[in-house]
């Protein structure tokens, strides 16, 4: 696989001939191990993260797409401003 045509006389292996000369002062790789805390994580925060957009959207969906949008577009309108206005303040937040 490696001729002397290519590769400058290296047959076999073609790291056979680096003896770590080149290389400089031998550093450790790591410290000593150290004590660490683990950052704790806010289950509040990530339950929020996660299930809010969703109820959001589905709760939106629904208002605007079943029979009361029909029969009381004014409470449909009221609930979609109040409930933007919510996010946005808890966005601004």
């Amino acid at each position: 696989m490696y001729a002397k045509d290519n590769y400058g006389g290296f047959s076999g292996n073609p790291y056979s001939h680096f003896n770590g000369q080149d290389m400089g002062p031998a550093k450790p790789l790591m410290g000593p191990p150290q004590m660490t805390t683990r950052t704790r994580i806010n289950l509040l925060g990530v339950l929020a993260a996660l299930f809010l957009p969703w109820a959001v959207y589905i709760t939106m969906f629904a208002l605007w797409s079943f029979q009361l949008r029909y029969t009381a577009p004014g409470k449909v309108l009221a609930i979609t401003v109040i409930l933007g206005l919510v996010v946005g303040l808890y966005c601004l937040y």
